[in-house]
């Protein structure tokens, strides 16, 4: 098993996540709903949805292939259609994989982009497990 990169901030997205459900439901168990709690559930639901989507951000590499969740359907990338792995110029707290058609893919790695870890370190360890797969 290669590296793996998750959001350091789980606890407080679960916490996030259940306190905005819970809201939802509170507003809207009162009786009849009005256009005003109606919007404001809404609200809270999408606050759920964003905290739920930031708990599933990760990036592992596998042996056959690497794995890449921004919250959405979770990509399963082959080894072989990696071509290498950058950081963004502009920002510097980005760090992208290159894939077919010289396409980047940004990946959905939050503790670089807080300054936790730096994106160079994240490229070089992908980089480097990415090279000892490609031999093989």
């Amino acid at each position: 098993m290669g590296p793996v990169y998750r959001t350091s901030n789980r606890l407080p997205a679960w916490i996030l996540l259940f306190v905005a459900l819970g809201a939802a439901v509170v507003i809207n168990a009162k009786g009849r709903p009005s256009v005003g709690t109606g919007l404001l559930g809404a609200l809270c639901l999408l606050v759920a949805f964003l905290a739920l989507s930031s708990i599933r951000f990760k990036v592992r590499a596998e042996p056959s292939y690497l794995v890449v969740c921004s919250g959405g359907p979770t990509r399963k990338i082959p080894w072989s259609d990696v071509k290498g792995f950058g950081v963004d110029e502009r920002r510097g707290r980005n760090v992208y994989v290159v894939v077919p058609g010289d396409k980047k893919m940004l990946l959905p790695i939050p503790d670089v982009r807080t300054g936790k870890i730096t994106a160079t370190q994240v490229q070089e360890d992908l980089q480097r497990y990415w090279k000892s797969r490609r031999r093989r």
